[in-house]
């Protein structure tokens, strides 16, 4: 998908919470060929993304943004739910990651909030934000971040962000994208 046309600057997602019903503004970030629907963070009546049969650390399920929103220079925040899971379906946590825990290679990698954007012959790849508390291993974590807007970025003809660097052992679930 190219980036959606703003019609509300309100979030910079479109559909970041499923709230349309479908995956529509979604897409896979890599080769995988299954994203499924599953039931999300607020219970029941509540829809959340799943990536299956990731091959990679950089490949999760991709939101489009919306193109004509953000401004040079200006503050954003952005912000996700997540989920990892087992092969057998069990959530796992991970470990927020920080100097010493890249180091030390400890724990389960956290992933991290990625921006592309291309346009005009210009593309590059941005950190938007990570994960800052400890994970729980019951069920949904949050990663959370603020970023700057950069020229190359508010011109794009398409804008897209997604979760980075868990490991491929892992299936990602993502839900409320803002």
């Amino acid at each position: 998908f190219d980036s959606t046309d703003a019609s509300s600057c309100d979030d910079l997602t479109t559909n970041g919470g499923l709230e349309i019903g479908d995956a529509r503004y979604w897409d896979t970030f890599g080769s995988e060929k299954e994203m499924v629907l599953v039931p999300g963070a607020g219970g029941a009546g509540d829809l959340a993304i799943k990536m299956l049969g990731r091959t990679s650390t950089h490949h999760s399920p991709m939101q489009t943004l919306k193109r004509g929103c953000m401004k040079s220079g200006e503050r954003y925040i952005a912000e996700v739910k997540f989920k990892m899971t087992d092969s057998g379906g069990n959530a796992v946590s991970c470990v927020p990651q920080t100097e010493e825990s890249y180091k030390h290679r400890t724990g389960i990698k956290c992933p991290e909030i990625r921006a592309h954007h291309e346009g005009n012959g210009i593309w590059g790849y941005m950190t938007m934000g990570n994960v800052v508390l400890p994970t729980r291993s019951e069920g949904w974590n949050v990663a959370k971040g603020a970023f700057y807007a950069l020229d190359n970025q508010i011109n794009a003809h398409r804008l897209r962000a997604w979760l980075e660097d868990e490991p491929t052992t892992y299936d990602i679930t993502m839900d409320d994208f803002h």
